[in-house]
C-alpha cells in the first residue's frame, strides 16, 4: 500500500489513485525500497487506468527532506535529481502546484482517450471469467 496518495475518491483503489508518494527516513537508492516499491506501484497503476500516458509518482527520502519525482511511461521509469525541501523551497512548491492543481494532462492523463474507469480490466476479468464459472456449475 502507498504511503501517500492523491486521489479524487474517498475509496482507494488503483483505479483511482492520481499520483503515489513514498516516505523513508534512508538514503534513495534505486535498488532499495523506495525505487523497488515505487516500481511496483507505477505497474499496479497503468494495469488499472491503461488511458495513462505517463505515472507521477514521488519519493522522500532522507529524513524526508529530498524529493524525487519519478516519472514511468509504458516503456520504463526516469528519477530526478534530489530536490531538498528546505533548501529550495520555491522548487517543492512548484512541483506540488503542478502536481495538486495543473490538468489531468500534467500527471498523466491522456486527454485523446475515453474510456469509462468504472469498468476496469480487473472488474472485466472478473466478470468473463468468475462469474461464468458459477453459471457452469
Amino acid at each position: 500500500k502507498p504511503d501517500l496518495c492523491l486521489s479524487n475518491e474517498v475509496e482507494l483503489q488503483w483505479s483511482n489513485i492520481l499520483v503515489v508518494a513514498e516516505l523513508t527516513s534512508s538514503q534513495y537508492s534505486p535498488a532499495e525500497r523506495a525505487g523497488k516499491t515505487l516500481d511496483t506501484k507505477a505497474w499496479l497503476i497503468f494495469r488499472e487506468q491503461p488511458w495513462r500516458r505517463f505515472v507521477l509518482c514521488l519519493s522522500f527520502c532522507n529524513e524526508y527532506r529530498e524529493l524525487r519525482v519519478h516519472v514511468y511511461d509504458h516503456s520504463g521509469g526516469i528519477v530526478t535529481q534530489p530536490v531538498n525541501i528546505h533548501q529550495e523551497p520555491d522548487k517543492f512548491r512548484y512541483i506540488m502546484a503542478c502536481i495538486v492543481y495543473g490538468t489531468r494532462d500534467c500527471i498523466g492523463f491522456d486527454s485523446t482517450m475515453s474510456i469509462n474507469p468504472t469498468q476496469s480490466r480487473s472488474a472485466a476479468l472478473w466478470d468473463r471469467n468468475v462469474k461464468n464459472l458459477s453459471r457452469r456449475k
